[in-house]
């Protein structure tokens, strides 16, 4: 697995996905529905129904990569309804999202954007 700050864009999908699928499944709904293109360098993150398990997959050169997530007895914080259809985050939010931190709860400083010093 490359590092997550390896990545340019790590987007996810909010909605649950069918874990059943596999590499080249979710390639295809990469394509298709998220209107993506599935070989650029981009990390693509999904979560299952009970959102206890989390699938990453990114194109590696000479194949698709997929690695899986699973936790024993917590879920991962989600993004609640009504989704947008995709988030774009940062390699630092992808590794406190998967350390169990609520990045969706989190809250930076207002930019501020001045043309002169007083």
């Amino acid at each position: 697995m490359k590092s997550l700050s390896a990545f340019p864009r790590i987007l996810i999908f909010p909605a649950h996905i069918d874990f059943r699928k596999g590499r080249r499944s979710l390639a295809a709904f990469v394509q298709s529905s998220l209107n993506e293109n599935p070989f650029d360098c981009t990390l693509f993150v999904f979560i299952n129904r009970r959102k206890d398990c989390l699938k990453a997959l990114y194109w590696a050169k000479s194949g698709f990569a997929m690695w899986e997530m699973g936790l024993e007895e917590a879920k991962f914080p989600w993004p609640k309804p009504p989704y947008s259809q995709k988030f774009e985050i940062t390699a630092a939010q992808a590794e406190w999202l998967l350390e169990g931190i609520d990045i969706w709860k989190m809250r930076p400083h207002k930019e501020l954007k001045y043309n002169f010093v007083v």
